[in-house]
């Protein structure tokens, strides 16, 4: 193939095996190399994007969704589209609140976005299945650069609760759901062994053949007497956290 175009001028210099990236276009009986800004100037065909829409039936609040998003994804925010409210994911997808019984989910189709949406819109099918939740008005407020974001007024505290919850339902998957319980009811008195800064409501006890160890939530810490059984508590709950961290895509 012969480099033509723009590429002729960016290979100046270029060692031989140096990677040089371009489209590949064949010509009547020859190979053109070429940049794809190029592509209209030595051919007759023209570069696009396919601008993707799906309508999905969602009757959830829309805050639901965004607060699902954040433990999946980074950079994820509530903005306005075209005079809609809706949720920005990286800046590939946007979720529209177009009716109160349906929103869209649109992208511009490359192998990320289309990666992200189908995430999207699996979560948006699960919620959709899920029992309508009350809800409760979100205010938009306009930033200095001209965007719209949402008021940022919410009770982060609620967090912490989730993701506990979170990690002790993927405790019971690892150790059993009769060795692994929460710090509501039967566990208080087991929680008496921890520290005295852990607090009742944020500790996870798992007993197996006897041998126990307690989870602070928010210290992220165990205590077991047994050391074996408290590294292998450990690892576990390491490799949770691991799973629980946003995606960061890059974008």
């Amino acid at each position: 193939a012969r480099a033509v175009g723009s590429l002729v001028g960016e290979g100046e210099g270029v060692h031989a095996g140096a990677r040089l990236e371009g489209l590949l276009v064949q010509k009547g009986f020859g190979m053109h190399l070429l940049a794809p800004k190029d592509l209209r100037i030595y051919t007759q065909l023209q570069g696009g994007q396919v601008l993707q829409r799906q309508s999905v039936p969602y009757v959830q609040d829309l805050e639901l969704l965004f607060n699902r998003l954040k433990q999946i994804f980074d950079g994820v925010s509530m903005t306005e589209k075209r005079g809609l409210l809706c949720v920005q994911v990286s800046s590939v997808v946007w979720v529209l609140k177009q009716t109160a019984e349906y929103v869209v989910v649109e992208w511009s189709s490359d192998p990320i976005a289309d990666m992200v949406a189908d995430s999207v819109l699996a979560v948006l099918l699960q919620l959709d299945q899920t029992p309508r939740l009350p809800t409760r008005p979100l205010s938009l407020t306009n930033t200095p650069n001209g965007t719209s974001v949402i008021d940022s007024a919410e009770d982060s505290s609620q967090e912490p609760v989730a993701e506990k919850d979170i990690v002790t339902l993927l405790l019971r998957d690892i150790f059993g759901n009769e060795s692994v319980s929460d710090s509501k009811g039967e566990v208080a008195n087991q929680a008496d062994e921890c520290d005295s800064d852990c607090a009742i409501g944020t500790v996870t006890v798992i007993v197996i053949d006897g041998v126990e160890a307690i989870i602070d939530h928010e210290t992220n810490t165990v205590t077991s007497e047994d050391d074996a059984f408290k590294g292998k508590v450990q690892r576990a709950l390491q490799r949770i956290r691991y799973a629980l961290l946003p995606i960061d895509i890059g974008c």
